[in-house]
């Protein structure tokens, strides 16, 4: 094994750290809780630091910035950098050209964030994202050297109801319930978006939020200021989110997601995709427990066929709050429809959009199409700081008459010629550390174990996955 995968895999048991930043000094009574950096930078409300009394950061002049004198107008400036090393041994069973891939990959965010008054907001973000010594070049999801990652403008209404409502036109990232259909990718290098128009009200003092949006994803390239929405997609949506009666403290959704490609690829061939998403979710905690079941039923048309596809997601866990590091023993179980007949016209696999990982572990190797996946996993809390997760995720085929699927909806491997079910299963190690509020490191090893519908299709060979990234954010 060549020496930059070694060092990858030795990155993980090697942390270094800084203390935490320490809290503020004498807060003031009653003051609200300070705000943390969010996954969506723009969900960040910093007008907290209105009051100079609560600055104890060293990032906190920036983060509120007065532009008029009576506080109506201020500006937040905020960013992001993170380097990551990621390898692979046998990528993709060693169908790829390369034995070993190691290589590094840089993200640079910076973000303005604009606040006109009470009704008004103008947010702007650039990316800068690069890769170094990948073998075969980078990937669209590795490398945009500058470009525009975000740019809207939102009005926002309140009303004496306890209502808020905002409508949302631009550039602007989205994630929405459990990322299953819609997520920002964010392991990725260059993080998903989509050029639209968004809206939502929330009411019931926010337990209910009703929102929809039009968009069309965004096309990542490498040179400056390149990126273009792609007129070959069209994606509409709405949702409903409200509390379970049926259960205290839960949650429940209804949404509908429409989808529409002018090329799309299956194991059955390749052509105009037309796609209405249904999908409902249940989720939150109970004592100890928590738990995420969502049920999605897909009609439409592909070429002269129909689509009738359907997916059961459930993650459930149980956390031992009395007992040190607080162990959370979970389970995760998927099902994902798949075509029955590529001689028949209509088309069964089921399309995740616009997913992220959640359907197929840490290497996002097995995506949710034509899928069952079982993922036992124990999580651990040492202290503030560490985070360890320990899985073994398994994965069969749901049709034998359909192929496997990458996490992008992309065709891995054809099953038309194969009769086995196993895919395969694959162990990963997660270990996350948080230095401080701003400094974060997360490392990842994983293996993965070809089963029979892999070894009768070959390459087969094991595949190793190593990454490990260290994050700033301010």
């Amino acid at each position: 094994m060549r020496r930059p995968f070694l060092v990858g895999v030795l990155c993980l048991f090697i942390v270094g750290g800084v203390g935490p930043l320490l809290p503020a000094q004498n807060p003031p009574a009653l003051a609200p809780p300070r705000p943390r950096y969010e996954t969506l930078r723009y969900d960040e409300d910093w007008s907290y630091l209105r009051d100079i009394s609560r600055r104890s950061d060293f990032w906190d002049p920036v983060k509120y910035i007065r532009l008029n004198p009576d506080d109506s107008w201020y500006v937040s400036l905020g960013g992001e950098t993170r380097f990551r090393y990621e390898a692979y041994h046998n990528s993709n069973f060693g169908s790829d050209p390369s034995k070993y891939n190691g290589y590094l990959l840089q993200r640079h965010l910076f973000h303005t964030d604009f606040h006109l008054g009470e009704h008004a907001r103008f947010y702007g973000q650039i990316l800068s994202a690069l890769e170094n010594g990948r073998g075969g070049g980078p990937r669209s999801i590795d490398e945009d050297r500058l470009d525009l990652q975000q740019s809207f403008l939102e009005l926002k209404f309140s009303f004496a109801t306890k209502s808020d409502f905002f409508i949302r036109a631009g550039r602007q990232e989205i994630d929405l319930g459990s990322s299953r259909l819609v997520s920002t990718r964010e392991p990725q290098n260059v993080r998903q978006r989509f050029d639209g128009l968004r809206l939502e009200i929330t009411t019931g003092n926010h337990a209910w939020r009703i929102g929809a949006l039009a968009t069309r994803p965004v096309i990542p390239k490498s040179d400056l200021f390149d990126d273009v929405p792609d007129h070959t997609v069209t994606f509409t949506g709405a949702y409903v989110i409200m509390p379970n009666p049926a259960i205290p403290g839960g949650r429940m959704s209804f949404y509908w997601a429409g989808f529409g490609r002018k090329l799309s690829r299956y194991d059955q061939g390749t052509g105009q995709e037309f796609r209405n998403t249904l999908g409902t979710r249940y989720f939150g905690i109970w004592k100890n427990f928590d738990y995420n079941y969502e049920f999605i039923y897909q009609i439409g048309s592909f070429r002269q066929g129909r689509i009738r596809a359907w997916t059961i997601a459930t993650d459930s866990g149980y956390t031992f709050q009395t007992v040190r590091f607080y162990p959370r023993f979970g389970l995760g179980a998927d099902i994902s429809s798949g075509d029955r007949d590529p001689a028949n016209p209509d088309l069964q696999t089921f399309n995740a959009l616009f997913a992220n990982n959640a359907y197929s572990a840490k290497v996002g190797l097995v995506g949710p199409a034509n899928s069952i996946n079982l993922n036992p996993s124990v999580r651990f809390r040492i202290g503030e700081h560490v985070i360890i997760v320990s899985d073994w995720a398994f994965f069969w085929r749901e049709s034998l008459r359909d192929g496997t699927y990458f996490t992008s909806g992309t065709l891995q491997r054809t099953g038309q010629n194969n009769l086995q079910r196993f895919v395969g299963s694959q162990p990963s190690l997660q270990f996350v550390y948080r230095f401080s509020s701003h400094l974060d490191l997360t490392a990842i090893y994983t293996h993965v174990f070809p089963g029979p519908f892999i070894r009768q299709s070959p390459p087969a060979k094991p595949l190793d996955y190593v990454t490990n990234y260290l994050t700033y954010r301010f």
